[in-house]
């Protein structure tokens, strides 16, 4: 079972995924024309998971009582943390399918994708809405 800082740690790491996650949710809106209100509040849900994921991770790392808690609940949050990172990862990979390699001059995203990536977004929503529940 983990320690308190480890936790603080785990915290701040699946926060940095999320923000990375948030980064990746931004590009897909500005690149797609006319990109649905689904795909900017799924952005907005990210950034603010990841956000209070930072801010928990600070607090564990300056709290000298956290070496208090019950192991239960350690490892309860480091559960958490986990199927958040899990999920995370997950919607990663399936917007990933929608953005192709950049070039080496930073150019492409999803304005030139395909267009069949274009409309197979709706169609992994749920999944998403799952993933981030």
């Amino acid at each position: 079972m983990a320690d308190g800082l480890s936790i603080a740690a785990s915290a701040i790491q699946v926060a940095d995924a999320g923000f990375k996650l948030y980064g990746a949710l931004s590009q897909y809106i500005r690149d797609y024309v006319g990109a649905n209100k689904h795909v900017r509040r799924l952005a907005d849900e990210v950034r603010t998971t990841s956000w209070a994921l930072q801010q928990l991770g600070a607090l564990l790392k300056e709290d000298d009582d956290i070496k208090l808690c019950k192991p239960e609940a350690i490892g309860e949050t480091e559960a958490a943390l986990k199927g958040c990172q899990r999920a995370f990862d997950e919607v990663s990979d399936i917007i990933k399918e929608f953005l192709p390699s950049p070039k080496p001059d930073g150019s492409g995203g999803l304005a030139r994708s395909s267009i069949s990536n274009r409309w197979k977004w709706p169609l992994k929503t749920a999944k998403v809405q799952l993933l981030l529940a």
